[in-house]
């Protein structure tokens, strides 16, 4: 049996869930994974109303016992197919949440928003907590669409998104499209690209571009409310550094020739002053609180957004989609 409260009530979210007890048999992975198995819809209630719920005080102390939780809640995982940021898969179909540099902050987004699968359900699970920073923080997508200028809104919902992407075919560093789409099997990935309406074409040099438009403000499935879902700001060049960009400029390199570029669904460019507005009300409402060993922090993928807080020591937070 649980025990819950929120963890910080003025911003509602995440759900605190603990064990009613503080016996080894309370907290031990067995009673965790029955007693969402027995009463899964429970699980999705907390999802739909809160968010976010945040499972800590159980003895997930393995990968294995974080695939066991996982699949009471979902049962049916999902591979990283079309993911952006660098990822290993650790056994099945949990993986290493992000690869990049502990000094690299990650914005707050939906994952893979701008494919045309995503994952409903995305869970974390803290395996080893960094000495110093390396929060993630979550953001409840409802009150971002809330909080944003009115005909920002109503821009970024009648124009949508075009997410534009430029892969190598693994000469290069960063994710080749072999990464990216976990196959060599051009054939596959051609297939995928179809099916999700998405334009694309092959250079000489192996290399893939794809380019598709989606929502930037979506219906949520089940509770019928409108967010604020997507990646806009993350995959634009303002994400850069000045530095960076001049130096790009320099070396007559176009920002759309990026691994990753964003404009309005028709092609126009962006507001950078909008882009700017975007990730501070997303900062704004953002909730950070502080890893513990064996947290296991499951979000509803359309309703909350995540990123990553740059930190020091060591950090191991693996991943999951369901």
């Amino acid at each position: 049996m649980f025990k819950t409260r929120l963890l910080y009530p003025q911003k509602s979210l995440p759900l605190l869930v603990e064990p009613e007890e503080s016996s080894p048999a309370a907290r031990s992975i067995a009673s965790l994974v029955e007693s969402i198995s027995v009463d899964r819809e429970r699980v999705d209630s907390w999802l739909h109303q809160y968010g976010a719920v945040l499972f800590r005080g159980f003895a997930i102390d393995t990968v294995e016992d974080f695939d066991a939780a996982v699949r009471a809640v979902q049962p049916q995982l999902l591979d990283y197919i079309e993911g952006d940021s660098p990822r290993t898969k650790i056994s099945g179909k949990i993986y290493t949440s992000t690869e990049y540099p502990e000094t690299y902050q990650i914005s707050l987004h939906n994952e893979l928003s701008y494919a045309h699968r995503w994952p409903s359900k995305i869970f974390f699970y803290c395996a080893v907590p960094p000495t110093q920073g390396g929060e993630t923080p979550i953001v409840d997508c409802r009150r971002v669409l809330q909080s944003l200028d009115p005909q920002l809104r109503e821009r970024f919902s009648q124009k949508k998104v075009r997410y534009v992407s430029n892969l190598h075919g693994g000469d290069r560093m960063g994710k080749s499209w072999q990464e990216t789409f976990e196959t060599s099997d051009k054939s596959q990935v051609e297939e995928y690209l179809s099916a999700g309406a998405i334009d694309f074409n092959w250079d000489a040099q192996n290399g893939l571009h794809t380019s598709q438009v989606r929502e930037a403000v979506v219906t949520h499935p089940v509770t019928g409310e409108q967010v604020w879902f997507n990646q806009v700001e993350q995959w634009h060049p303002s994400m850069l550094d000045q530095k960076n960009r001049r130096a790009m400029a320099a070396l007559g390199l176009k920002e759309e020739d990026l691994p990753h570029y964003a404009s309005f669904g028709d092609g126009s460019p962006l507001d950078e002053a909008e882009l700017s507005q975007i990730r501070t009300v997303m900062r704004q409402q953002a909730v950070y609180f502080p890893w513990q060993k064996s947290d296991l922090l499951v979000l509803d993928n359309v309703l909350v957004a995540h990123g990553r807080n740059s930190f020091k020591g060591p950090r191991k937070i693996l991943v999951a989609m369901g």
